[in-house]
């Protein structure tokens, strides 16, 4: 990725920078979204609602239907099989993915001077240890299974608009 990626506010006569939210969403087709299709079945109105504020990619491509050379390829930038991953999904005891020399969409944004997070699942490896409590994480963790790639598991979304 290239350092003129993601420009300083300052450099681009902004007074600051765009909010940058970037949803990605296993097995949806194009079709799936009311925003794209308005006669989809799926009621989506939250996402509806960030493409009607936001900008919207329609003419998108990827190299793979599954969820980790997807991830892979949207944070480097590069084509997943590229990659040593040969075939299917990394789950979190294996080894990462991405090497650490490798520039990514984060890092980039990063010394822009935003702040970033990831939200939901991995699957890009973690190479925790096997034991919980043994990894980065306490024994009581608050998750329904005691596997790594399923901590960041959130059992309510709380929100000022949500009805229910």
């Amino acid at each position: 990725m290239g350092g003129e990626m993601a420009q300083s506010a300052e450099n681009r006569g902004l007074t600051r920078p765009p909010n940058i939210v970037v949803v990605l969403a296993d097995d949806w087709g194009y079709g799936d979204l009311a925003c794209q299709n308005p006669d989809s079945r799926i009621p989506t109105p939250f996402c509806d609602g960030l493409a009607s504020q936001g900008m919207r990619f329609t003419d998108a491509h990827t190299g793979s239907a599954v969820c980790t050379p997807t991830r892979y390829g949207l944070l480097t930038g590069r084509y997943a099989w590229r990659s040593r991953l040969t075939r299917g999904v990394l789950w979190g005891y294996s080894a990462p993915l991405i090497d650490p020399e490798v520039p990514t969409l984060p890092a980039v944004l990063q010394r822009a001077g935003y702040r970033t997070a990831a939200i939901g699942k991995w699957h890009l490896g973690l190479e925790w240890a096997r034991r919980v409590g043994s990894g980065p994480w306490p024994e009581n963790i608050d998750s329904p299974d005691a596997d790594p790639t399923k901590y960041f598991f959130v059992s309510k979304i709380i929100c000022n608009t949500c009805n229910g």
